[in-house]
């Protein structure tokens, strides 16, 4: 062991040890390590333990002592990680893409933490030469990457027009804080099998590019806001934005086993379904509608008939090419699909009755059969307004839950909740684990020219379980 020394800093007892056993360490009396070449030991961690005992026991020269004498150390530390408070204001929010799937999004990220002892020491220090404290930079600056982004524009934005970060006191406690202009197109892959009476989640992913022992995303800490929507630039015509939450997860690293921390934004749309109605079902009900005119027809008039009820049939298939674009581009059947296509196959039944009564000279049967198209029609009506219905019950479910929850219903398991004082802790049984999830479902009468914001989180917490 060599090369000890005692240092005065700030007002704090210092010691370093250089030793080829265990490599370089400087801690400060409340064993506290400021720097440290040993893999694992990060800047801000504290010694626990030192050979099995508590580091309270030993004072820094005994501590300093036993480093030079002891060949064979076991040294605790605590894992120290840097919280960091996110709050996400939605600005501008347009064209989400039935076809590709994607939405387009302006957003501002705001990100707020506590500045380390080391940080403090150099902005003191910064400030004593007489440099400008609003141009400084703090060490070990949080990075985020957006994981659904498919074409993003990441800026950062100058604060009082001279750094990227400011520094500020609250409660005799320092803190950092830094924005981040971001515009972008998201991918979100859209459930449609019940279009057009869906809803959707569109969200915004943001992921700390640090791992979770060094960085934890947490709701900002400062106030009470962590998602903020501008309804004034919400230019989604066909959409009605109901709800919006927000969860913080820890998700596995994909070619490695660190886990990373994650914040959710979520924006619940529900589809504004009354102009596929108007426009797409109404004139295909018409359409089918028409049919039952062959019926006046008879035998004089065969050809005709047969020629009226084809003419149909061909007008029905145009018109679904005309509103083809209006519709989803999707490998599935979704619900308006399977309504036209049940009346294209109304249409082509008629002609193969038709066709059955002029062949076999059943022609005193139509008017049976006339009573039951008609009785086929109705009931067949009847039978997709309930399931309207039914469907339209169902999509709005996912209105309340949370990220977690979704994942689970999706791969039929169970949820498990764990409340605590104010965080509900979800496991979705895929390895991520969901420490902070909240919501807040919008007040009707809001008004369009107000913002919706996303606050009291543990009050919304406290209100559900003494529900």
């Amino acid at each position: 062991m060599k090369n000890v020394k005692k240092i005065k800093n700030m007002n704090e007892y210092n010691v370093k040890i250089d030793s080829p056993i265990i490599g370089s360490i400087s801690f400060n009396k409340e064993f506290i390590i400021s720097d440290s070449t040993i893999p694992d030991i990060k800047i801000g961690s504290r010694i626990l333990s030192l050979n099995d005992q508590p580091i309270s026991m030993f004072k820094n020269q005994d501590v300093a002592k036993m480093l030079r004498q002891r060949k064979n150390l076991n040294l605790k530390f605590q894992k120290v990680t840097k919280d960091v408070g996110i709050f996400l204001c939605i600005e501008w929010l347009r064209n989400v893409d039935n076809v590709l799937q994607t939405f387009e999004c302006t957003f501002s990220l705001y990100y707020t933490w506590k500045l380390s002892k080391i940080d403090i020491e150099n902005f003191v220090n910064f400030k004593s030469v007489g440099n400008d404290n609003r141009k400084w930079t703090p060490n070990n600056v949080p990075e985020f990457k957006f994981c659904n982004a498919v074409d993003i524009d990441i800026r950062h934005i100058k604060i009082n027009n001279n750094t990227y970060f400011k520094v500020f006191e609250k409660n005799k406690v320092l803190y950092a804080y830094g924005k981040l202009n971001v515009t972008g197109k998201f991918y979100e892959p859209l459930e449609l099998e019940n279009f057009p009476f869906d809803c959707q989640d569109i969200p915004i992913i943001i992921e700390s590019l640090q791992d979770s022992s060094k960085i934890k995303l947490v709701p900002n800490f400062i106030h009470d806001k962590v998602l903020q929507v501008n309804k004034r630039y919400i230019s989604i015509p066909e959409w009605h934005l109901e709800d919006i939450t927000n969860t913080f997860i820890t998700s596995q690293g994909v070619t490695s086993k660190l886990k990373y921390y994650q914040a959710h934004f979520r924006l619940k749309l529900r589809r504004k379904y009354n102009v596929y109605l108007v426009n797409v079902a109404l004139w295909i009900m018409l359409i089918t509608l028409m049919s039952f005119v062959a019926f006046v027809l008879k035998e004089d008039m065969l050809g005709d008939r047969l020629a009226f009820l084809i003419t149909l049939l061909l007008t029905a298939v145009a018109f679904r090419f005309i509103v083809n674009d209006m519709l989803p581009n999707v490998p599935y059947m979704t619900y308006l699909e399977k309504y036209i296509f049940t009346s294209f196959l109304f249409i082509q039944l008629l002609c193969v009755q038709t066709g059955i009564v002029a062949y076999y000279k059943l022609w005193s049967y139509d008017f049976i059969c006339f009573i039951g198209f008609v009785t086929i029609w109705v009931l067949t009506h009847i039978f997709w307004i309930f399931y309207a219905i039914y469907v339209s019950k169902k999509e709005r479910i996912k209105h309340f839950l949370t990220k977690g929850q979704m994942d689970d219903i999706d791969d039929k398991k169970n949820i498990l909740i764990i409340k605590t004082d104010n965080n509900n802790y979800i496991s979705n049984g895929k390895g991520n684990t969901v420490y902070y999830s909240s919501k807040y479902s919008l007040n009707k009468s809001l008004s369009l020219n107000k913002d919706i914001s996303y606050n009291s989180f543990s009050s919304f917490f406290n209100k559900k379980s003494r529900e």
